[in-house]
């Protein structure tokens, strides 16, 4: 069984257990177990800090289309990123990435380009954003079960972006073989996060190891920055990031919600 089916159907039989009287949710006209009722989305976010995080300004993001299926990588990284936030421990990401010395000054999920929101284009969204009180910005790709990192068609739109607004970006911070418009619209997810990479940026990519063709990209992509960069992409991997937590030992409230995050996820932690 590939990875997604497995985590598809860990999920269905978490649905099952968790939410007993709904009926399955919809995608694209079909019935699956593993996605709630499209009205049930904000169900995705675990309890225990659900009601915090609805009512916190960081919640005024535009929820994916997906949102709903339980697998959506966008719920798991507010599960994950927020009881952080709310109890004022985010610091523990830093000194994973070893930032050890930096303090958080802000945060902010589905944060925004500031590179292609010109020109009535649709800008790229980051899942998960830490800006440090010395000017490190963090930029976060969440992945869960998608089956790749996303391509572009090779058409004239997508040629006229790239030579509007990446070409220039793409230069500064690629190898020269990835700064070409066919290798970036090829990888044009990843390449669209890599541009972001300076002297004080960070792009991390947060992934389950199982998950073999986004592990293989993400990997790829740590290779294709210009020297002066490469330490400036990082991999995250799931599994790692929950033994760190687990390894804080919290207590009450925080220690609950890791608990119910691994029950939900635990098929790749």
């Amino acid at each position: 069984m590939k990875y997604q089916e497995k985590i598809k159907e860990h999920l269905s039989k978490y649905k099952k257990k968790k939410f007993p009287t709904l009926k399955n949710g919809h995608w694209r006209g079909k019935e699956y177990g593993h996605i709630l009722p499209s009205i049930c989305g904000k169900l995705n976010l675990l309890e225990t800090y659900r009601n915090e995080f609805l009512k916190d300004d960081l919640s005024n993001i535009k929820f994916h289309q997906g949102f709903h299926h339980l697998n959506s990588s966008q719920a798991m990284c507010i599960n994950f990123f927020f009881p952080l936030i709310m109890d004022k421990k985010l610091e523990i990401i830093l000194q994973t990435l070893r930032f050890n010395n930096e303090k958080v000054k802000s945060v902010e999920f589905e944060k925004e380009s500031d590179i292609d929101n010109k020109i009535g284009q649709r800008a790229t969204n980051f899942d998960f954003y830490i800006e440090t009180v010395s000017g490190k910005k963090l930029y976060f790709e969440i992945k869960y079960t998608e089956n790749e990192f996303g391509k572009a068609k090779s058409d004239n739109e997508h040629k006229k972006k790239y030579e509007q607004i990446y070409e220039n970006a793409a230069e500064k911070t690629l190898k020269q073989a990835y700064n070409t418009c066919e290798k970036f619209l090829e990888n044009y997810q990843i390449m669209r996060n890599l541009i972001h990479v300076d002297s004080d940026s960070y792009v991390i990519f947060v992934i389950p190891k199982d998950n073999e063709r986004v592990y293989k990209q993400a990997v790829k992509a740590e290779d294709s920055v210009i020297e002066k960069y490469k330490n400036n992409v990082r991999i995250l991997l799931w599994n790692d990031l929950y033994n760190i937590i687990e390894k804080q030992n919290f207590t009450g409230k925080l220690e609950t919600h890791f608990e119910e995050f691994k029950k939900k996820y635990e098929l790749q932690i």
